[in-house]
């Protein structure tokens, strides 16, 4: 187990589970900020197949601290006072879930649902369970456990084969409880 130093290409999966869902794994709770479920928890929905994937760490704030010198003042530090972390990736299929994030339905959509209310809820918040594995050995690399809000991005498309292939953006917010790990 350890930080991997060699070329990967990674596979990702990814669920999902909403503020306010009951889970029993690792223990009874009710997943929030500071209440995190274990990524096997079967409450958690499946967002599915990742096809393309970017962690991007930016957005920061750099505090300047200037310093005297004869005459003039010179950059002495430069410290960052404030990060952001945001996770885009493209799955390969359209779900009940994806219609819920994408339209912002209030209601709790899955393969039964016949009609819900676009537009009636705020963006989710919840935990993003991610799991990267080796594509060349189809063993578990690493892990995301993460505290924040979930989008689709970009509208619904569809490229030339019809396929619907829903962008989904994962804004990390603070949360003690956000880990991530190296499995190999």
């Amino acid at each position: 187990m350890g930080l991997p130093t060699s070329v990967y290409q990674f596979g990702r999966k990814a669920w999902f589970m909403r503020d306010g869902t009951d889970f029993t794994l690792p223990s009874p709770g009710v997943s929030a900020r500071e209440s995190k479920p274990d990524g096997n928890d079967p409450a958690f929905v499946e967002i599915g197949l990742i096809e393309s994937l970017e962690d991007d760490v930016s957005g920061g704030q750099d505090l300047e601290v200037w310093r005297g010198a004869p005459y003039h003042l010179e950059l002495y530090e430069a410290r960052q006072i404030k990060s952001k972390q945001m996770y885009k990736f493209t799955s390969g299929e359209l779900s009940a879930f994806a219609h819920e994030i994408f339209y912002r339905a209030s209601q709790i959509m899955d393969e039964d649902t016949d009609q819900f209310n676009p537009g009636s809820a705020q963006l989710r918040k919840g935990w993003l369970h991610i799991e990267d594995g080796d594509a060349d050995t189809d063993e578990l690399a690493r892990t995301f456990d993460l505290y924040g809000r979930l989008q689709i991005t970009g509208g619904m498309k569809s490229e030339e084969t019809g396929i619907v292939k829903p962008t989904w953006e994962f804004l990390k917010l603070y949360s003690t409880q956000n880990t991530a790990g190296f499995e190999l």
